[in-house]
């Protein structure tokens, strides 16, 4: 039900079923994440920190998708302790987890911590590709 609510952005009636699931003592990760998909449709990336807040602190615990999913939101909505926390929770990073948060350091113009963020990276997966490696570069450029 809730997934039919992103075609119609309908941001507001997904919160509120999440808030009834939650008093309820029925939140589960897939209404989580439905809900989650209302509010990217709808381009609230600050509303999607906050219900997860909200639900953390109920106990809900994301998977490792749903985690990078949350990570991008908070760099994208300015909340870049945030995203480092997530990033510290997530089970296994993925490359899109670390290029997440070197825009959050270009955000804040750390171009150290980008590039210790890349050399991060490149020491877990064993690679880095140019494209990243430029991708840094035009992070911390643009900022």
């Amino acid at each position: 039900m809730l997934s039919s609510f992103v075609v119609a952005k309908n941001s507001d009636l997904a919160v509120h079923m999440l808030t009834w699931a939650r008093g309820a003592g029925r939140l589960t990760l897939p209404i989580f994440s439905a809900t989650m998909r209302v509010l990217a449709a709808a381009k609230q990336p600050e509303r999607i920190c906050q219900v997860y807040k909200e639900a953390a602190a109920d106990g809900l615990e994301p998977d490792d998708t749903v985690y990078g999913q949350l990570i991008k939101f908070a760099v994208h909505a300015g909340q870049l302790d945030l995203a480092r926390e997530l990033f510290g929770k997530a089970g296994n990073p993925y490359s899109q987890n670390y290029m997440s948060l070197i825009r959050a350091c270009g955000q804040e113009g750390n171009v150290p911590k980008a590039l210790e963020m890349l050399r991060l990276f490149a020491a877990s997966s064993g690679r880095v590709l140019r494209s990243e490696e430029r991708r840094v570069g035009k992070e911390c450029r643009s900022r």
